[in-house]
């Protein structure tokens, strides 16, 4: 049996905007804080055959230009990012699985976004 998350490019938004609001929906905690803080803190996730990207409890973990975001990662490059400093949520749906794409991709997924923006990536 495979495992994996089946859904439209707004649900991936609304997804990475619940764990940007704490587990917090329209006043009422779906998830808790800690699990929260526990599943995307860069400091305590496991490290990763990946250099500088950990992982932990279902989300990637890193540092980007200095900036601490988590996002978990589809099979075939999708995506949705979240970077609480910046309060930013980015969702891509697209094809890349290759990892030299998906380090670009974020990078300009960071670069390109303004705090307080939901932004779906084709």
């Amino acid at each position: 049996m495979e495992g994996g998350l089946n859904g439209r490019p707004i649900d991936l938004i609304r997804l990475g905007q619940l764990y940007l609001q704490g587990g917090n929906w329209n006043g009422t905690q779906l998830i808790s804080k800690q699990w929260i803080s526990e599943s995307t803190d860069y400091a305590t996730a496991n490290t990763s055959r990946f250099a500088d990207i950990r992982y932990g409890m279902g989300w990637w973990t890193r540092v980007i230009d200095g900036t601490p975001v988590f996002y978990e990662w589809g099979h075939h490059g999708q995506y949705v990012l979240v970077a609480p400093s910046l309060d930013i949520v980015v969702a891509r749906f697209g094809v890349s699985s290759v990892l030299a794409s998906r380090e670009a991709t974020l990078q300009a997924a960071m670069q390109g976004s303004k705090p307080g923006r939901r932004c779906l990536l084709g």
